[in-house]
């Protein structure tokens, strides 16, 4: 049995409804928001829908991976302009809370759908999803790698031998120093790749 980066069930739906987005962003009211924010609303809406739909269709050719970087620009151009706008203002408040509910179903794909083996394989050798496991795999990897800044298995190899020569019964605040752009939840796991190599 393959275990997931976090053991967690993919979605009860198949993707996240219009309204339920609207309602974690407390979007009640389209209209008190100009045309171009209610354009990136529903094209950062659609992007993960086609997402989900991706993961969850058995039939569906996952390979696209630029589209994913492509997430991150977006995110983090609209928060830059956010940051320069009141926060305390509602559509600052509306903004902020629909982007954080979009970052947050990325991750719930990303950890839902990757396999730790999978992981553990690319950090500890750099290889990737042989064809046997199918370009979905590979792809999937891929997405991970790049939205949670995933450094190259020869940083992870040296950062680890250095901190395993310390006796540490966790070497996620080291990482974090060591590699403070990558997510913790990377940390997380790569504390766990190398604890299992120890072991």
């Amino acid at each position: 049995m393959t275990t997931s980066i976090v053991p967690c069930k993919l979605f009860s739906q198949a993707s996240p409804s219009r309204d339920e987005l609207q309602s974690q962003a407390h979007f009640s009211d389209p209209e008190s928001c100009d045309g171009l924010v209610m354009a990136v609303y529903l094209s950062l809406y659609t992007t993960i829908g086609s997402m989900v739909d991706r993961v969850t269709s058995s039939s569906s050719n996952l390979q696209d991976t630029l589209f994913i970087s492509s997430l991150k620009i977006a995110l983090a151009y609209n928060n830059g302009l956010l940051s320069k706008r009141s926060t305390s203002s509602k559509e600052g408040i509306v903004q902020s809370t629909f982007l954080g509910s979009v970052k947050k179903w990325v991750e719930k794909i990303l950890s839902s759908s990757l396999e730790f083996q999978e992981f553990s394989t690319y950090i500890k050798s750099g290889r990737w999803p042989t064809e046997d496991c199918g370009r979905r795999a590979s792809t999937l990897l891929s997405w991970y790698v790049q939205w949670y800044n995933v450094p190259s298995p020869f940083e992870v190899k040296r950062a680890l031998d250095k901190i395993n020569a310390v006796s540490t019964p966790s070497s996620v605040p080291l990482l974090h120093l060591v590699f403070p752009r990558t997510d913790v939840t990377v940390l997380c796991e790569i504390n766990r790749v190398g604890f299992c190599s120890r072991g």
